[in-house]
């Protein structure tokens, strides 16, 4: 890959680089061979957009600038490294619960898709998501959605 959006692996974060959860360091010179045409892509995009002033997301755009931002991705069709990413990638942040971490996931959806497609398939992940999740909820968080609690 020979751009300036790279993913750099860090020998003190292996493990999360083991789980696809990379830091992007766009300006580290470090390359990853046979990253998806589609993520580099995104990543591109997502670099361009972030790294505006006027992104509305300070904290993704504060990690960007810090090259603190961790991305990670997968297919629609498989979302099982996904949920390996995220549960490797809490792991790493639990010990430092006073540090805002940000994780990018990216997730590629093959075609053309509407607005409320885009939005169907967040849910259908996201409920893979927590269908995947062996740990029990936590007791002091609702499990109903319109529970104020």
């Amino acid at each position: 890959m020979s751009s300036n959006i790279e993913l750099c692996p860090r020998t003190d974060l292996q493990e999360l680089t083991d789980a696809g959860v990379h830091l992007l360091n766009p300006d580290s010179g470090c390359t990853m061979e046979g990253i998806a045409p589609w993520f580099d892509r995104a990543l591109r995009t997502f670099h361009a957009e972030v790294g505006h002033a006027e992104y509305p997301c300070h904290f993704g755009r504060r990690a960007l600038k810090q090259q603190e931002l961790f991305v990670t991705h997968a297919e629609a069709m498989s979302c099982r490294p996904l949920a390996d990413a995220l549960s490797v990638f809490l792991d790493y942040v639990r010990p430092t619960p006073h540090r805002r971490q940000v994780l990018a996931a990216f997730v590629n959806i093959p075609g053309t898709v509407t607005h409320q497609g885009h939005g169907e398939d967040f849910w259908n992940i996201l409920q893979y998501l927590h269908d995947a999740d062996d740990l029990p909820w936590p007791p002091e968080f609702p499990q109903d959605p319109n529970d104020p609690g």
